[in-house]
């Protein structure tokens, strides 16, 4: 079965053409354009993995991440963010520095990083977060 991959990116020429490169590489890609549509989408799909915008219309990706971590039925999904410039990483979990891509970027770097974050199983999870899961 294909791994489920989430898009999010105001720039809709940049999310085709990701789409175009991860689904000739066998994922099942959908694509939304704010946290809204994000939170939306996750919620009832549970996507294997979202590639989230750090600018978007509707708020930033810092408070997207925050909701996701938040919401128990979102809380698993491994988020990879891009940018075309480097964020403030004291807002956010320090495993994001590891999965940032600066724009642009290279289409193996992106398939590579989430075959990465996709098998990474429940073990991985800080202690807070295997105690949110109990």
């Amino acid at each position: 079965m294909p791994k489920k991959i989430l898009i999010c990116d105001d720039d809709k020429d940049f999310a085709k053409l990701l789409m175009l490169h991860l689904d000739k590489s066998g994922f099942d890609v959908a694509l939304a354009v704010d946290g809204i549509q994000v939170m939306s989408f996750a919620r009832k799909n549970k996507p294997d993995c979202i590639v989230l915008d750090m600018h978007m219309p509707g708020g930033t990706a810092y408070t997207t991440v925050k909701q996701l971590e938040e919401n128990v039925f979102t809380l698993t999904i491994p988020i990879i963010l891009m940018s075309g410039e480097t964020p403030d990483f004291g807002k956010l979990n320090e495993m994001y520095q590891n999965r940032f891509l600066k724009k642009p970027f290279a289409a193996n770097k992106l398939i590579e990083l989430i075959n990465q974050v996709t098998q990474i199983d429940i073990n991985s999870f800080s202690d807070a977060k295997q105690e949110e899961l109990q």
